[in-house]
């Protein structure tokens, strides 16, 4: 005899089935509150926010407390359904971004530039792992951007927290580290990952600056980035 089936196991079988695509998305906390995915959107969000406690994203100061003339940018939370390879739902995905579409040159920031891969050097890379037998690997960094803090000398920026983030009325945060929607944090992310490939005695190419490599004791490897992809070949 087969076990019982609850209620419970039923609705999470046909959560899975249900095509992610069918799902659209709440453009607003409070939007979300009102989708029937409340609970899904609601455990996304507190998972965004662990994350962004647990990399010190931001100080929170009262707004009492800020120095004069600051100018203060607004945050959102952006929702997102990611699918597995068949489309099904694969997770719930929220994410807090600063509204960079209202920051101002040499006012929040102060550059933008990020280098990426040349087509023509992941294409050499993947030739030469081909050819030579070389081991490859891709990796995804998880929540990239959260890993490069803002620097000294960089712009303040204050942020009012969004709808959802259980802030107090007067509370206002000091962003400390490169969030998404700040036209500066890929910038910031690329210097971090240089930094500390180097640590690890990794070369920059004088021709792409976004590949690396490194001898060691007859191993060699080859390191490519696109933003937060990485391609990596070493024998």
């Amino acid at each position: 005899l087969h076990e019982p089936v609850s209620f419970v196991d039923i609705c999470l079988v046909n959560a899975r089935t249900i095509m992610a695509a069918a799902i659209l998305p709440p453009n607003s906390f409070r939007e979300a509150m009102q989708s029937k995915y409340k609970v899904e959107w609601l455990l996304a969000t507190k998972e965004e926010l662990k994350s962004l406690l647990e990399n010190k994203v931001f100080e929170t100061i009262k707004l009492r407390d800020l120095p004069p003339g600051t100018t203060i940018v607004h945050g959102r939370f952006v929702y997102k359904v990611k699918p597995n390879a068949d489309g099904t739902i694969k997770l719930f995905k929220v994410r807090l971004v600063v509204r960079g579409d209202l920051t101002k040159e040499g006012v929040h920031y102060k550059g933008t530039f990020a280098p990426v891969a040349a087509a023509s050097t992941i294409r050499l890379i993947l030739a030469i792992a081909t050819t030579l037998k070389f081991y490859i690997r891709d990796v995804d960094f998880k929540t990239a951007y959260l890993n490069a803090k803002r620097e000294e000398g960089d712009h303040d920026v204050y942020m009012q927290p969004p709808e959802g983030a259980g802030a107090a009325h007067d509370e206002i945060w000091l962003i400390k580290r490169a969030l998404y929607g700040m036209p500066d944090s890929a910038r910031l992310w690329y210097k971090t990952l240089v930094n500390s490939l180097k640590t690890f005695d990794f070369k920059q190419s004088a021709l792409d600056p976004c590949l690396f490599y490194k001898r060691n004791k007859g191993e060699f490897t080859l390191i490519t980035v696109v933003v937060d992809d990485m391609l990596i070949a070493s024998a």
